[in-house]
C-alpha cells in the first residue's frame, strides 16, 4: 500500500500515549504530527476502558495455571464484546468532560 502524503495545508494528527518508544529517535514521523495525552491519563485511552470493561465482565472471577486456557477465555471474551459494537462505543467512547 502506498502512503500518501496529505494534500497541502491539510494536517494529520496521531494521539499517542506516554510510552517511552513514542519519543525514540529511530522512529521518521515525516509529516505526522504527533499529540500526546496527558501523563497517567487512562480515561482518554480507550484501549484502557476496553481491558477494564474485558477484566471486570468477561473474565471477572476467571482464574487459570494454563496459558492456552487463558488465551482462550480471553479470545472468547474479545469475541463476545466483537459480537456487540454498541458495547464496545459505550465502553470506549470518550468521558464528557
Amino acid at each position: 500500500m502506498a502512503h500518501e502524503v496529505p494534500a497541502q495545508g491539510k494536517r494529520v494528527y496521531l494521539v499517542l500515549d506516554n510510552a517511552s518508544w513514542h519519543e525514540t529517535k529511530r522512529l521518521n514521523w515525516h509529516h505526522i504530527e504527533k499529540v500526546f495525552l496527558p501523563p497517567y491519563s487512562p480515561d482518554f485511552n480507550p484501549i484502557e476502558r476496553f481491558w477494564q470493561y474485558l477484566k471486570g465482565h468477561g473474565m471477572a472471577g476467571y482464574f487459570t495455571k494454563d496459558g492456552g486456557t487463558l488465551s482462550d477465555k480471553l479470545c472468547a471474551s474479545i469475541q463476545e464484546m466483537l459480537a456487540h459494537p454498541e458495547l464496545i462505543r459505550s465502553v470506549c467512547a470518550l468521558p464528557t468532560l
